[in-house]
């Protein structure tokens, strides 16, 4: 009985000598693949890292320039242009690993590395030459593989076996400062779909650096290189997006009158969602709509599209643009909320939409719409919001106006009812119970409040939620009194410091500066007196209300 309970400890404390720690465990971790994934426009079958999801293509960094005239010039990096041409798709685990698919093709322009940035029209004469030259040496693989990952490999390639399906394949490692990653160029082998056998592609892979990298390599080399396939391969249509719920048809006979720049930023639009399946847009004369939301939504998609169009004509009239608008504003609707949030950010987490004008376009999160009439109402002033921060932005040939101006417009927005026939801005209940509060304890603070900055606005140092709700409130407030309260109110002239800001701000493009001129010959403590009691005054208030001026 002694004797087996030594042998006993004896093999326990063997296996735990043996058995490996976590961390141990951790680095020798390989990356698993998973369900398989079909590009029918390039005949291609393969496995992607278990649990991946497609990400898009990124919107292109717009770089601004201003001609001595005050000509806006819109310029792009030449890799920024070129990548959508050889970019086939991204998939992306919830760990971190992601592969990257792409197609070998002709060099950028200034392959070189010189800092010069294009329009669409100076890119495509610039890349003409180019058209034929595919790189067919080491040394221009590596150069062009650098552009597609954004790493120089290092050493010579290394060929590794295929089966009866590849041609031929051969792995390229990188340097010691990206020990995560790896990349592998292929050619499938003649089949009857019709894939080119003369065409390479080229897988490109990051995973954690904590895992180890001789178990990814041979997960890579055996799961995803061995799972590679050719299928039925199908004419590229509608730049590899879907195109549904288009109640609104866009007449191509419109875009005659559209220039240049609308129609690139309504390709860049839809390339954005190439490769990710369950996507798709749909278009209106002035926006493009990216969306994976599900076929049961058709009838909140074609809503949303109706109101987009009817807020865009409402803003032209009260804001009419100060030059013709000459891109397409983008609308991404997300399905899912931690996708939402994965794409703005974490501290866009709590925000339904945000206008990011780095990226050109307005991003909203979808809400659950089992409560149909309170989200949809809820959604309905999101959107206005923040297609109107974009609408600004593009009215005013790229400039954006002060915090107040912005602010309180996209807020009074929140208020309007374009449905019905006419379009009309009523108040907004949560604003005006805050600023009616705020009119009671004492004369509102206006000053303070023209000369804050976005940061200070927004509270990005930190702050209390009370306190930024108060500064919403406090800028519709100002901008609902002076559209529908001063205008009705014969004993001032303040209908007229909108209008100055805006051709102030046109002409000195700096938003304090044009306040300092929309409020010159103003008598600021006779308007904050009147502000102050228009909000304490529910018979000034009725009158405004009734101030249908549109």
């Amino acid at each position: 009985m002694k004797c087996s309970w030594v042998w006993m400890w004896f093999l326990v404390g063997a296996l735990i000598h043996l058995w490996p720690s976590a961390a141990e465990a951790q680095r020798s971790r390989g990356l698993t693949f998973g369900a398989t994934q079909e590009l029918s426009t390039e005949g291609l079958s393969f496995r992607i890292p278990r649990g991946a999801v497609p990400v898009g293509l990124s919107q292109p960094q717009v770089y601004l320039y201003r001609r001595s005239d005050g000509e806006v010039l819109e310029r792009f990096a030449p890799r920024d242009l070129w990548y959508p041409s050889v970019f086939l798709g991204r998939w992306e685990d919830p760990s971190g690993a992601a592969l990257v698919l792409g197609k070998l093709g002709p060099f950028p322009p200034d392959v070189d590395g010189r800092l010069i940035h294009m329009s669409h029209e100076e890119f495509h004469v610039a890349q003409s030459p180019n058209h034929d030259s595919i790189p067919n040496t080491w040394a221009e693989l590596s150069r062009w593989l650098e552009l597609f990952v954004g790493v120089a490999p290092v050493d010579d390639p290394r060929s590794i076996p295929v089966g009866p399906r590849l041609a031929a394949a051969f792995a390229v490692d990188f340097d010691a400062s990206a020990p995560s990653r790896a990349a592998y160029f292929f050619r499938m082998a003649p089949t009857v779909h019709a894939v080119d056998p003369e065409q390479w592609f080229v897988a490109a892979f990051e995973w954690p650096t904590e895992w180890g990298r001789r178990a990814v390599l041979r997960d890579i080399e055996g799961d995803f290189i061995g799972s590679l396939s050719t299928i039925a391969r199908v004419e590229d249509v509608q730049d590899q997006a879907a195109t549904r719920f288009q109640p609104m048809t866009f007449d191509e006979r419109s875009t005659e009158a559209r220039p240049a720049t609308f129609l690139e930023s309504r390709e860049r639009a839809i390339n954005s969602i190439r490769g990710m399946p369950g996507w798709w847009f749909a278009e209106t004369p002035n926006y493009v709509l990216v969306s994976d939301l599900s076929r049961g939504q058709s009838s909140f998609i074609q809503r949303l599209q109706e109101d987009l169009e009817n807020m865009r004509s409402a803003y032209e009239r009260i804001i009419p643009p100060r030059q013709p608008i000459a891109a397409v504003s983008l609308v991404r609707v997300f399905a899912d909320g931690d996708e939402y949030v994965r794409y703005v950010g974490a501290n866009l987490a709590h925000t339904g939409g945000v206008w990011m004008p780095s990226k050109r376009e307005l991003v909203v999160r979808s809400f659950d719409l089992r409560n149909e009439r309170e989200q949809r109402s809820r959604l309905a002033q999101i959107v206005y919001h923040e297609a109107f921060h974009q609408y600004i932005y593009y009215a005013f040939d790229y400039m954006t106006p002060a915090a107040w101006y912005n602010e309180g417009h996209a807020t009074f927005f929140e208020g309007a009812d374009s449905r019905r026939g006419e379009f009309r801005v009523d108040e907004v209940e949560r604003y005006a119970q805050v600023v009616e509060a705020l009119a009671q304890r004492g004369p509102l603070p206006v000053e303070a409040f023209l000369a804050l900055d976005y940061d200070t606005f927004y509270q990005r140092g930190g702050g209390q939620a009370g306190q930024q709700l108060a500064k919403y409130a406090l800028s519709w407030g100002l901008i609902y009194y002076l559209r529908k309260g001063a205008s009705v109110e014969e004993e001032n002239d303040y209908e007229k410091i909108l209008p100055r800001y805006e051709d102030a701000f046109w002409e000195t493009r700096n938003p304090d500066q044009a306040t300092n001129v929309a409020f010159a010959d103003v008598d600021m403590a006779e308007f904050i007196a009147s502000f102050t009691d228009f909000w304490s005054s529910s018979r000034r208030r009725h009158r405004a209300r009734r101030n249908h001026v549109w």
